[in-house]
């Protein structure tokens, strides 16, 4: 049997995976069209940002810890 339920907000995505888990069921999940270009648009802009030398990034979690806090 499938079931669809569409335009779930993101809040109740860990119930229903939850839901799914318990009953041995398996869980998908699709963006939407706009959400995914949001983030396609978001990476893109992060990569031209850490191409230009805007934002750092670390090795590991040690590195960031260090760094937030000075």
């Amino acid at each position: 049997m499938t079931l669809i339920i569409k335009n779930v907000d993101e809040a109740f995505l860990p119930i229903f995976q939850g839901i799914a888990k318990s009953i041995k069921a398996k869980c998908e999940v699709q963006a939407s069209e706009k959400q995914a270009l949001k983030w396609k648009k978001e990476a893109n802009r992060m990569l031209k940002d850490y191409k230009a030398g805007k934002l750092k990034a670390f090795d590991d979690i040690n590195e960031l810890r260090a760094e937030l806090e000075k």
